[in-house]
């Protein structure tokens, strides 16, 4: 347990992540704007009497809009679900950190999956509840308040936060993680 990182150096991850996930919002937001109001322009050409004037004016604002309100978040989810598949992110790998077991070893592809539906369940409910139109939202909003909350639990002597003890999982330096233990014969 005395391996484990706590709240200090993980919050220096997440602050590294932030910027780099804002950096690409910035890059690509824009381009997939461009792509958008180009596709927006060239139907309001069809449709208006001044396609130049009116398709530039109707693409350029839909593009912009659209760049940033499908952009954002699709970055934003892809960059974070890296971590549920690795056990880590770019932030944390600057800092050579991995996300690991509880007990130290290198986590499973289940329990790192865990880990980012009960750390990001803002995001989750709130996909599901775009997608059923449902009340979802509300209820992934509500979790992701208690989530971000509990993140601070990382500061404890456990330096778990609620979605490492929900999920069974901790971060580690990178080099101290061992290897999973080979499964049982059966």
């Amino acid at each position: 347990m005395d391996k484990r990182i706590g709240f200090g150096p993980r919050f220096g991850a997440a602050l590294i992540d932030f910027l780099l996930v804002c950096v690409a919002i910035v890059i690509i937001g824009p381009i997939l704007g461009g792509l958008l109001g180009a596709a927006a322009m060239s139907e309001a050409a069809k449709e208006a009497g001044d396609p130049a004037a009116q398709g530039a004016i109707a693409g350029g604002m839909l593009g912009a809009l659209g760049g940033l309100i499908v952009g954002g978040p699709i970055i934003g989810a892809l960059y974070f679900l890296v971590e549920g598949v690795t056990g880590y992110t770019v932030g944390k790998l600057a800092l050579g950190l991995r996300i690991g077991t509880a007990e130290g070893t290198l986590a499973p592809l289940p329990k790192l999956l865990l880990r980012f539906v009960c750390k990001h369940p803002h995001f989750v409910f709130g996909t599901l509840g775009a997608l059923t139109f449902g009340a979802l939202s509300t209820v992934g909003t509500v979790l992701g308040v208690v989530a971000f909350f509990g993140c601070f639990m990382a500061l404890g002597e456990k330096k778990q936060a609620l979605h490492d003890l929900l999920a069974g999982t901790a971060v580690y330096p990178k080099a101290l993680l061992q290897p999973a233990p080979a499964p049982a014969a059966i």
